[in-house]
């Protein structure tokens, strides 16, 4: 599968391949860290909060297809 920014999404063999590496940084970014990150994530990996850290509230990113 080909991604618009492949330098920034990898296949999980790529991450397998990376942990470990001082010059690669993995973020996992989840909805609801408590649940999810807590419980379990790549080794090393930094997290982003979807509701503290990057969500808006003031402004709602809203696809529409015409």
């Amino acid at each position: 599968m080909k991604y618009w920014h492949p330098n920034v999404l990898v296949e999980t063999e790529w991450v397998h391949d990376h942990i470990g590496d001082t010059h690669i940084r993995i973020a996992e970014v989840d909805y609801n860290p408590t649940t999810n990150y807590k419980l379990g994530h790549i080794p090393g990996a930094v997290l982003f909060d979807w509701k503290e850290d990057l969500n808006n509230p003031s402004h709602k990113l809203i696809q529409c297809r015409w």
